[in-house]
């Protein structure tokens, strides 16, 4: 099985200290890259968590068409 590619979208204390390091150690997982607002909080953080791409605000136009908007994962209301 071909591991499951990812770019992470957030250098929130929940992602950076609980969620990256828990698909790190998945076999079927590889954070490919991180995105930060924030260019060189993004470069340190992917140094330290050893990913190999790090991105700043606004994100390369070839990785936004990849982005789901929030309101595709919002519950319908079904006219409720």
């Amino acid at each position: 099985m071909k591991n499951l590619r990812w770019g992470v979208l957030s250098t929130a204390k929940i992602a950076l200290n609980k969620v990256i390091p828990a698909m790190q150690k998945s076999k079927y997982c590889e954070i490919i890259a991180i995105a930060s607002r924030n260019i060189e909080k993004a470069k340190a953080e992917s140094i330290r968590l050893k990913i190999p791409k790090a991105f700043g605000s606004p994100l390369p136009r070839q990785y936004t068409s990849l982005i789901f908007h929030h309101s595709h994962l919002a519950p319908q209301s079904h006219g409720r």
